[in-house]
C-alpha cells in the first residue's frame, strides 16, 4: 500500500489539513472537533496508510501500523495433529504482529471449502491462509480477491503463492532408511490420493527404490490421512502380502491405525515389522518403541506464512513466494536391520 500524507488525506476527505493534523496528533478533544469528524478522518488515515509528521519533533507516526489485522485460516481437519500444530504456530506468530485469526475447518470437503472461501471473501478479513483440499486450482483462485497464501498443500504449475514441506524429499528419505536396513517388501499406507502431498511422497518413494539399485516389492495402499485408513489398509495388505517386513505410514494418524492393526495381529515392532512415519509429534517418543519418523518443519512453515502475509496486508507487497522446506529424519527404535540381500 502506498503511503499518503496529510495534504493528500485532505483532498480525500475534504477536511482541512489543520483539522486532520489535530485529529491524528491526539489534540481533537481540546479543539471542539466532533466525534463524527474524528471517526471519518481516522478511518480514512487507516485505509490509506497516512503518515503523520508530528510538529516540533523529527519523527513519523504511521497510523496503519497501530491497527489490528485479521486473517482467516482454513485447514482440512483440525483433529489432525499436523494441522493442529500448524494452526498453533500460525496463531502464536500472528500475535507478535498484532494479527487476529479466524479458524475454519473444511473437513476435507471441497464444497465446504468453497462456501468457507465465499464467506471469507465477503467478510472483513485482510487475508487468507489455507491448506486446500480441492484438487482443482480454479476452485481456490476464483476467491483470490484478497491476499491468499497456500500452506502444506499446493498445486503444480500455479502462480498461487505457497509454503510447504518438500514431500518428495521426505518420501525419499523414508524409503531410503528402510532399504538401508535391508527391507525389500515394503507397505506404504498413503493419504488423500488427490493431494499433491501424497503424490510427492509417493514419487519420492519410487525415486528412492530406483536409486537404490536393488529389487524392492512396494505395496501402495490407502486414500485418507486417517486412523481408520491406517488400520484397514494394514490389516488388508498383510493378509494379502504376509511377506511385508516394513511399513511407511504417511502421517501420524495413519501410523496410529497401523500400530493398532499390528497389535491386533500380534505382530511386534520392530521384531516382526519395522515402521517409519511421516510427521513429528512428541507422543511418538513415548510409544513402545519410540517411532522413527520424517519430521516436517511445521513451526517454520507457520512462522514464515504469517510473515509473508503480514508484509502483504500491511505493505502491499505482492506474494510470489513458492517455498519448499526440507524435512529431516528423526531416528528412534522402530526399524530393525535385516540381512541385506541384493
Amino acid at each position: 500500500m502506498k503511503k499518503c500524507n496529510i495534504s493528500q488525506l485532505a483532498e480525500i476527505t475534504g477536511f482541512s489539513k489543520s483539522t486532520i493534523s489535530r485529529v491524528l496528533s491526539g489534540k481533537s478533544d481540546t479543539q471542539r472537533i466532533s466525534q463524527q469528524t474524528k471517526q471519518q478522518i481516522t478511518e480514512a488515515a487507516q485505509a490509506h496508510g497516512c503518515v503523520v509528521r508530528s510538529y516540533g519533533k523529527n519523527h513519523e507516526r504511521q497510523v496503519r501500523n497501530n491497527t489490528c489485522k485479521t486473517i482467516g485460516v482454513v485447514v482440512p481437519h483440525i483433529s489432525n495433529p499436523f494441522f493442529a500444530a500448524l494452526v498453533s504456530s500460525i496463531i502464536r506468530e500472528a500475535q507478535k504482529y498484532n494479527i487476529s485469526t479466524l479458524l475454519f475447518d473444511s473437513l476435507e470437503s471441497p464444497d465446504l471449502e468453497r462456501s468457507t472461501l465465499k464467506r471469507l471473501q465477503k467478510s472483513s478479513v485482510d487475508g487468507i491462509i489455507i491448506v486446500p483440499c480441492s484438487s482443482n486450482v480454479s476452485d481456490i483462485s476464483l476467491f483470490r480477491t484478497k491476499p491468499m497464501l497456500l500452506v502444506d498443500r499446493y498445486f503444480k504449475s500455479t502462480t498461487l503463492p505457497y509454503i510447504a514441506t518438500n514431500n518428495f524429499d521426505g518420501g525419499y528419505q523414508a524409503i531410503t532408511q528402510l532399504i538401508k536396513a535391508g527391507h525389500r517388501d515394503i507397505l506404504c499406507v498413503m493419504g488423500v490420493n488427490t493431494s499433491i502431498t501424497t503424490a510427492e511422497r509417493k514419487r519420492g518413494c519410487i525415486k528412492a527404490v530406483n536409486d537404490s539399485g536393488v529389487h524392492c516389492q512396494m505395496h501402495y495402499r490407502g486414500n485418507e490421512f486417517s486412523v481408520e485408513n491406517g488400520y484397514a489398509e494394514t490389516r488388508l495388505a498383510l493378509s494379502l502380502h504376509p511377506e511385508v517386513t516394513a511399513i511407511f505410514a504417511m502421517s501420524c494418524n495413519i501410523l496410529q491405525g497401523c500400530l493398532q492393526a499390528l497389535n491386533d495381529l500380534k505382530l511386534s515392532v520392530p521384531e516382526n515389522i519395522s515402521i517409519i512415519s511421516f510427521d513429528d509429534n512428541q507422543f511418538l517418543d513415548y510409544l513402545n518403541p519410540p517411532i522413527t519418523r520424517i519430521a516436517q518443519p511445521v513451526d517454520a512453515i507457520g512462522r514464515t506464512a504469517v510473515k509473508v502475509m503480514y508484509e502483504s496486508i500491511t505493505e502491499g507487497r505482492e506474494m510470489v513466494s513458492q517455498v519448499l522446506m526440507s524435512p529431516h529424519l528423526v531416528t528412534r527404535n522402530s526399524i530393525q536391520n535385516k540381512p541385506i540381500t541384493k
